[in-house]
């Protein structure tokens, strides 16, 4: 393959045409402004732009991906770094193709892809409705991936190991090559996820005319041997006129005279547009400046497009489909409302929170929830239904439930119906901990009580301060909330997956003493408590035997001897 270097750029690009590169250059500059940047883009942007199929790609694969671009580790990417992930993922040789991909799907210290790097894998990719068929023509004993079915997962883990791994261990690269080759559907979806078919060339066709109002848009690239090196300028007011086509989901126009390069392109997603008479103007959520401002005098024409940029945009708006009802929840970012859907009159919990335009952090957060809840299917979390977003407010719709939180039925519970509550609740937590989700804020308040038949059943909600943790990594910033948080939290030397295991002690505690293991008259005292201190236990020979000992392994403060989700499921206390 003849090495070509790429206009504009650094980097050395192989297989990516010119035209493919002016159109990846104003996909860049579009997403750069959602960062308030005019030379880089941050992980939530990254992870928002490569999100289809939302179950493969998010989560731990996106985080990694996203670390695979980011050959610097400086947590943003500029031009330069997008290119070349992009060359290198997507548009190299089978080879290279397969062997990246190889290395995404690798999340223990192994060489290889191990049975539980690969049942991982196959949590997230079967945690959509796929049908078994997604593994191609081969058949397998396979079963819908759904709770804390980890059989069907180890089943079909196994199949795959015993079929084409050459130890019988591990995949090796050969291995993983010879599999994919033989599913070669697994490498399409895995392809799918970088919108190819939005920016690579063809022969599509430029069917609307408008005239275009540059209002603000990054300056173009020159040929420099810097990126970027001016900053976002506001454009005087011009009209300029223009074709445009929509590609997926992205929105490029062209000038009359220069068809073949894009003067500009759009993303959509994450867009909502304004409309007057026959001019309308699109704006990107979290960004106050308009993006675009576009006029015709064709009415039916631009009735037309808008129509096909809501639609390639999944610009529905929230008012559109649901009457929001009255507050029935307020917390430190967000009220909690009931909404009826219009076409269904179904009850829906909706989480409304007001954004702050430029915080970084809120942004990064409201993106992991949204992505966490569309990965979860399980009995024990409240369903997510739907996201929504305007240039003041975010919409999680989910699963309306009745019953209360556990902070409001405490005092009702008897011991034998907080067992099963609390074997539930572990269930959930081994079931989020598999496919690589922290939860970070398990309370009372965030445990919802469902009635089932006679049965009392127990949802574990709120993963706003939810994320991703790869294998051998660690979180290091403070979030929860005071009295539940784990001491490794405060003590500023990383801590895992193990917090929840200590919130869930403090909510047993809470459950059957009704008070805190750890007080204080402020959250110091409180925090100072959590590490050095010793919750009382002489109270406990109340209660049933060995209870005492179940919750001192969940609140165990040193991280390799707290108990495990499985120890804890095994213990006495709960059999």
């Amino acid at each position: 393959m003849k090495l070509r270097e790429a206009k504009y750029t650094k980097c050395i690009i192989y297989s990516v045409t010119e035209g493919e590169i002016e159109n990846l250059t104003c996909i860049f500059n579009d997403l750069t402004m959602r960062n308030h940047s005019s030379t880089k883009i941050d992980k939530c942007t990254f992870l928002t732009f490569f999100r289809i199929p939302v179950s493969f790609i998010q989560g731990l694969f996106g985080e990694r991906l996203f670390a695979a671009f980011d050959i610097k580790g400086v947590k943003f990417l500029e031009i330069e770094d997008f290119l070349r992930g992009i060359e290198n993922f997507v548009c190299s040789s089978n080879e290279k193709i397969i062997s990246n991909f190889f290395e995404l799907c690798i999340f223990s210290k192994s060489a290889g892809i191990t049975r539980n790097d690969l049942q991982l894998i196959l949590k997230l990719w079967l945690i959509s409705d796929r049908k078994p068929d997604f593994f191609g023509t081969k058949e397998y004993s396979l079963r819908t991936c759904t709770s804390s079915s980890e059989d069907s997962n180890f089943s079909l883990a196994d199949s795959i190991l015993y079929e084409y791994s050459s130890n019988k261990k591990t995949l090796s690269l050969t291995d993983f090559t010879t599999f994919v080759h033989e599913n070669p559907i697994i490498l399409q979806n895995y392809i799918n996820c970088f919108h190819t078919k939005s920016w690579h060339e063809s022969n599509s066709t430029i069917k609307s005319s408008f005239i275009i109002k540059r209002t603000l848009i990054s300056q173009a690239f020159t040929p420099k041997s810097e990126f970027f090196t001016s900053k976002l300028s506001i454009i005087k007011e011009k009209k300029q006129e223009c074709l445009c086509t929509i590609k997926g989901h992205i929105l490029y126009i062209y000038t009359l005279d220069k068809k073949s390069t894009p003067l500009d392109a759009i993303y959509l997603i994450n867009c909502y547009i304004k409309n007057n008479q026959n001019t309308f103007t699109i704006y990107q959520i979290n960004v106050i400046e308009p993006r675009l401002t576009f006029t015709t005098t064709s009415t039916s024409l631009l009735e037309e497009f808008l129509s096909n940029l809501r639609q390639a945009g999944e610009m529905n708006k929230f008012s559109e489909i649901f009457d929001l009802g009255e507050r029935i929840g307020h917390g430190k970012f967000s009220d909690v409302h009931y909404a009826i859907e219009k076409s269904t009159q179904a009850k829906y919990a909706v989480k409304l929170i007001k954004r702050k335009k430029q915080d970084l952090i809120e942004r990064e957060l409201i993106h992991n929830e949204v992505c966490i809840l569309s990965l979860l299917n399980h009995k024990g979390v409240a369903k997510f239904k739907n996201y929504y977003a305007n240039s003041t407010h975010s919409f999680i719709v989910e699963e309306y439930l009745e019953g209360g939180d556990l902070q409001k039925n405490i005092y009702i519970l008897t011991e034998k119906q907080i067992k099963s509550i609390i074997k539930q609740l572990l269930e959930i937590i081994k079931y989020i901990h598999e496919i690589g989700i922290v939860h970070r804020d398990i309370k009372l308040e965030n445990i919802i009580l469902v009635k089932d038949h006679e049965e009392i059943m127990v949802k574990l909600v709120d993963f706003g301060l939810s994320n991703f943790l790869i294998p051998g990594n660690v979180f290091n910033n403070v979030c929860g909330t005071i009295g539940y948080t784990a001491p490794e939290i405060h003590m500023k030397r990383g801590y895992g997956k193990e917090v929840d295991i200590w919130s869930l002690g403090v909510v047993v505690y809470i459950l059957l003493e009704k008070k805190l293991p750890f007080k204080g008259h402020t959250a110091e005292e409180i925090v100072k408590e959590t590490i050095d201190g010793t919750p009382d236990y002489s109270r406990f020979s109340k209660h049933s035997e060995f209870s005492e000992d179940f919750v001192k392994g969940l609140l165990e403060k040193d991280v390799n001897k707290r108990s495990t989700v499985d120890e804890a499921l095994k213990h006495l206390w709960l059999t």
